[in-house]
């Protein structure tokens, strides 16, 4: 996987955790943060974008989305709109199965890789969840 550059979508915890790790990838060459409320401890502006206009969505290859779901589908549909081939979501995808199955259905025809941070392993709702499914 050769990601260039990225976008970082949310606020907060999520976004700063985001952020930091994928810093880290060796092949980022830019990486921006898209956020309505950032607040801007040790994250200088270089990384913040203004706005989500085409110029600086041009070249994306990675979405980074830490944010509710109503917001998290409409941001995979736009970097889907965009061409981008890489996405790192939280749970849930999206506000309802039918449109998280939608997204995954997009992401699956488009090729699209994606990973959904998901960690819930111990709780008993989620185990009878993962058995029917």
């Amino acid at each position: 996987m050769n990601i260039s550059n990225a976008i970082v979508f949310g606020s907060n915890f999520g976004l700063k955790s985001h952020f930091s790790t994928i810093k880290n990838f060796r092949s980022i060459k830019n990486l921006y943060i898209y956020s309505p409320n950032i607040v801007k401890k040790n994250i200088s502006n270089k990384y913040i974008l203004k706005n989500l206009k085409n110029e600086n969505l041009k070249n994306i290859d990675f979405f980074s989305i830490a944010t509710p779901p109503i917001i998290q589908k409409k941001l995979c549909l736009l970097g889907v709109k965009k061409g981008v081939k890489y996405f790192f979501l939280e749970k849930p995808i999206s506000n309802s199965l039918d449109s998280t199955k939608n997204i995954l259905k997009i992401f699956k025809s488009k090729k699209i890789k994606y990973l959904v941070n998901f960690i819930y392993p111990n709780i008993d709702l989620f185990k009878i969840f993962k058995k029917k499914n």
